[in-house]
Parts: C-alpha cells; sequence; structure tokens
C-alpha cells in the first residue's frame, strides 16, 4: 500500500485462489462459471493464455466480487503453466514424452533462455544486464497487434523499433519507418496496448547510433550495439590496411621480409598484444592501438637485413598529428578548416583523423568525445586553396553585388559560387563560396568588404 499509494481497498488480491486444470479448454471453461456466478472487475481481467508474458508466464487472472463485497483474485492455469511458474523455464521439457527421441526441438521458451545467455556471454557491464534482466522477467506488459493479426507482448515503455526487432532482427536493422493505426510515425514512437504497428523497411537503412535512445528492450539494444561494434570493426580494418600500406610504401622492397604466419609472429612479439589474424592486427591499427613508426618496423623486420627508407618526396605533410606519423587525415566538412586558424583533431573509427577548426560548434560545444581528441598542426605543405564560405548583409541597392566581388578580387580571392536573395525591407542576403590560400587573406577578404558601401555585416560559414 505504501510503495503504490493506494487505500486498503484499492488491494484486490489480498485473498486469492489458484484453480489447476488439465487442459487449456478446462481453463476458459472454469473461467466462464466464475464470470456466471460472481461479478468480476473488467481491468481487472488478464488473458496471458493467449497472450504469454515475455517470460513466458501463462494463465488466467481475474478478480471477483463476492456477495460480502470482497474482492477475491482467482488464477486459472494448467499443470503445466503451474510447473512453468513453480519451477522455471525447463519444466517444460517433462511434457514432451509425446515427441520423437532425439534432440528437443527448441520452443519460445528455450529462444528466449538462449537470448539471455547470449545477453549475459556479451554484456560488459554487470548493472546494465541486471537492468536487462528485470525488464524482460517482471515487466509492465503492453500488446501490439500487426497488421496481420499477430499479437507481441512488449514491455511498457516500448518503441516501435522494438517492435521491430521482435518481429525479426533483419525487420529491424532495415527499418525506416512505422504506421501505428494507420497513420505514418517515426520509430522512436511509445507504444501502447492495442496499437496495430505496420514496419517500413527499406534495404539501404542501417542502424545509427541514435538508435539506442530509441530502443528499450534488451533485444533490440542487443542487435543494434552488435551491428554497430561489426561496422566499427570493419572500419578500423580497413584504415588499419591502409594504414599499414602507406607506412610499408616508405620502404624499398626488402628480400626475406616476413610474410603470412611469419609475419603475425613477429608483430606479435614486437607488441605484445593478442593478435590471432590480420583482420586482428589491422583493427588494433586502425583504432590507433599500435602506431607504425621507424623503431616497429625494425623489430619486424627479418633479422640482419636492414630496411631503407625510399628517397624522400615532400618535407611535411599539409598535417602533422602529434604521436602518429602515418595518420589518415581529412578535413572536417561542418567547419572547413583552413591553413593557419586554430585546429583540433579527432579519431573517427574507420576514417583516420577528421581536422577540425576550434571555432566548430561541435567543439565548442564539447559534442566530441574528450578522450578521442588529438593534438595538430599546420604543416608546410599545404594545397592550392582552401574552401570557405562567407554570409554578407548588405542593403538591396544597385551594383551591390558588383562592390563585394570587387572587394573578393582585390584582396586575391577567387569566388566558386554566390547566391543573393532580397528581402522586403529593402535587405541583401549574400552568400559566398571563396577559395582562398589560407586564414590571413580570409581574414583580409572580410575586412575588404566590410569596407566596402552600405554593407551591414560579414559572417564566416
Amino acid at each position: 500500500m505504501e510503495a503504490q499509494h493506494i487505500e486498503f481497498h484499492q488491494v484486490y488480491d489480498f485473498l486469492a485462489l489458484r484453480i489447476i486444470t488439465d487442459t487449456v479448454k478446462n481453463c476458459y471453461a472454469a473461467l466462464g462459471i466464475i464470470h456466471q456466478r460472481w461479478t468480476h472487475i473488467p481491468h481487472r481481467f488478464r488473458d496471458f493464455i493467449a497472450m504469454p508474458k515475455p517470460n513466458l508466464y501463462q494463465a488466467l487472472h481475474t478478480t471477483i466480487v463476492t456477495e460480502d463485497k470482497l474482492s477475491v483474485e482467482i488464477q486459472v492455469r494448467t499443470r503445466e503453466m503451474h510447473d512453468l511458474a513453480e519451477n522455471g523455464i525447463a519444466a517444460h521439457w517433462r511434457y514432451k514424452d509425446g515427441e520423437a527421441q532425439g534432440p528437443l526441438k527448441e520452443d519460445k521458451r528455450l529462444l528466449w533462455l538462449r537470448e539471455m545467455a547470449e545477453l549475459f556471454s556479451e554484456q560488459k557491464n554487470p548493472k546494465e544486464f541486471v537492468q536487462n534482466l528485470k525488464i524482460n522477467l517482471i515487466p509492465e506488459e503492453i500488446y501490439v497487434l500487426s497488421p496481420k493479426g499477430r499479437v507481441e507482448a512488449l514491455p511498457a515503455g516500448a518503441s516501435a523499433l522494438d517492435f521491430a526487432f521482435r518481429i525479426h532482427s533483419e525487420i529491424g536493422l532495415h527499418a525506416a519507418g512505422a504506421r501505428i493505426n494507420g497513420r505514418p510515425a517515426p520509430l522512436k514512437t511509445l507504444l501502447r496496448t492495442g496499437d496495430i504497428v505496420e514496419i517500413q523497411t527499406a534495404p539501404e537503412r542501417w542502424p545509427a547510433r541514435s538508435w539506442l535512445n530509441m530502443a528499450f528492450t534488451s533485444g533490440a539494444r542487443h542487435q543494434v550495439k552488435r551491428w554497430l561494434g561489426q561496422r566499427d570493426k570493419t572500419r578500423s580494418i580497413e584504415l588499419g590496411r591502409k594504414l599499414w600500406e602507406k607506412e610499408l610504401g616508405k620502404y624499398e622492397p626488402a628480400p626475406g621480409f616476413p610474410s603470412g604466419e611469419a609475419f603475425l609472429e613477429r608483430f606479435r612479439g614486437a607488441i605484445r598484444l593478442p593478435i590471432r589474424t590480420l583482420d586482428d592486427l589491422f583493427a588494433m591499427l586502425g583504432r590507433g592501438r599500435i602506431v607504425l613508426n621507424r623503431r616497429l618496423m625494425d623489430k619486424i623486420a627479418t633479422p640482419g637485413i636492414e630496411l631503407k627508407r625510399k628517397p624522400a618526396g615532400p618535407a611535411e605533410p599539409e598535417i602533422q598529428v602529434k604521436d602518429r606519423e602515418n595518420a589518415l587525415i581529412r578535413l572536417a566538412k561542418c567547419c572547413a578548416p583552413i591553413k593557419g586558424e586554430p585546429i583540433i583533431g579527432y579519431l573517427t573509427l574507420g576514417k583516420g583523423i577528421t581536422i577540425h577548426a576550434l571555432r566548430c560548434a561541435r567543439v565548442a560545444r564539447e559534442i566530441l568525445s574528450p578522450e578521442r581528441l588529438v593534438e595538430v598542426s599546420w604543416g608546410t605543405v599545404v594545397p592550392d586553396h582552401y574552401k570557405a564560405g562567407l554570409i554578407v548583409r548588405a542593403m538591396d541597392s544597385l551594383g551591390v553585388l558588383a562592390r563585394v566581388a570587387s572587394a573578393v578580387a582585390a584582396m586575391g580571392g577567387d569566388i566558386a559560387k554566390a547566391e543573393v536573395e532580397t528581402s522586403l525591407d529593402k535587405k541583401a542576403h549574400i552568400k559566398l563560396a571563396l577559395r582562398v590560400r589560407d586564414i590571413q587573406q580570409l581574414q583580409a577578404i572580410e575586412k575588404e568588404i566590410a569596407a566596402a558601401g552600405e554593407v551591414l555585416s560579414v559572417e564566416r560559414v
């Protein structure tokens, strides 16, 4: 009463009876007699035989009111259902006598147990496993239907994405949207008892990390995490292979350089990490757990044979990465950093290091994980130009675009694209896509444009 904040007269199962019958048919027959003889409380009637709980519990539950105005809960179940409830999930095997000899056919009970065992074996966080187990064992249930009338029991709080994975893992992995009660709905929509849910799929659709915020059931979260883990590993392997080929390309072909199992054995001895296959090695390279350098290459090489570097090319890369000589780098599209402005590197699984400007919103708002940030700096070798964008707000007057273009040309800049929009209040909104040498040239262009007649503001995008 204290825990649920209810009065004594709201405790309906203070008095209870359990009826155990021989068949499911007789369970419903007994229920019919009970409901004919006594008034039952409609919202207290639950048919867990037609729609078992997720932990496979089955019984009929009803609450009646006697002549003395007492409420009594009555449970009706078969002997098999009773044994399952009292003795656990393996109790049903005693009822397999009528089946052929040999391995027992898997049914929903064994599949449920297998799912829990899988979850336990792959769960790194014990607290999270216990929480997921609670959700599966003692949930508050909702019952939703597929368009064909298939009934699925889900814990309260489940979303359309949970329903997709409950129907089939492939449907969940390719889920693109849902229709609930005939209306389009996002996958994050929480379901209610009686909802008719249709999942829409697309072959090109795959899970994203944001799906973990939409999935409530342990089964759906497990499938999403497993797929993301496999994708990240594949990306890391591809990146690691590129890093290895790039590093190996710096040396002259050496006679007797180890390959195959001998190559792996050399690596195991050099870094003392558990490496079983080449994919394991490339994955560690891609994740940054192994850093390739001259000292490591000498350890791997065949004893007595010196590795010789090829003649040096450019003296320095466009961007230098601290403690990582051969990292694959790319400039972030979100902020498009330009040589000369402050930058930071971000280790992205399967993609190398992405370079962000410190002014980037993702950096300023601390959206990026701090442990994956890498110290970087600009080198001396630079490309011919960098892309930059400016938003110019000015009065909508004759020749304003020409004045802005002249300011860009005066500072040696190049306009790749210009878009102009005007408003009813006689203002012009000019969007420029530029090509510049470095941040100093861009700043000079901004200053020159701001000095042009009738310009109200200049902002970088």
